[in-house]
């Protein structure tokens, strides 16, 4: 087995173009349903992975802000939302978002992450060749 050294990017703050690679719905043993997002920076390449606990009413409110933007607004409050409408809602779209960085606590003190704030705008909704 080999290990790489991590070329890990630090996504620069403020506002970024990030496309969502990646969208996952996670369900554990106790009911409670995760969603699971990987953000690219289309200029830059670096990664935030963004976790939403739809048991907590922050994660549900969080999730929700950006699936208004993602579907510009399609769905009133209390519609019926499939688990599969989050998925095509985001899957392979690229975002404007506010990206700002926060310091690791306990064992991750010192450290830096960068975190989605914000989805601000869809910007389109094609993948195109935005990391080339």
């Amino acid at each position: 087995m080999f290990l790489a050294k991590s070329e890990f990017k630090l996504v620069p703050e403020g506002e970024r173009r990030m496309l969502v690679e990646k969208i996952e719905l996670l369900p554990t043993e106790k009911n409670v349903l995760f969603v699971k997002t990987t953000f690219v920076d289309t200029a830059g390449g670096g990664r935030i992975l963004d976790t939403c606990n739809l048991s907590n009413p922050i994660g549900m409110y969080v999730l929700r802000s950006r699936f208004d933007v993602a579907t510009d607004n399609k769905y009133k409050d209390m519609d019926e939302i499939d688990s599969s409408d989050i998925v095509k809602a985001f899957e392979k779209k690229t975002f404007m978002c506010n990206v700002v960085h926060r310091e690791g606590k306990g064992a991750n003190e010192g450290k830096q992450y960068a975190n989605i704030n914000r989805v601000i705008s869809l910007c389109d909704t094609a993948v195109g060749n935005d990391l080339e």
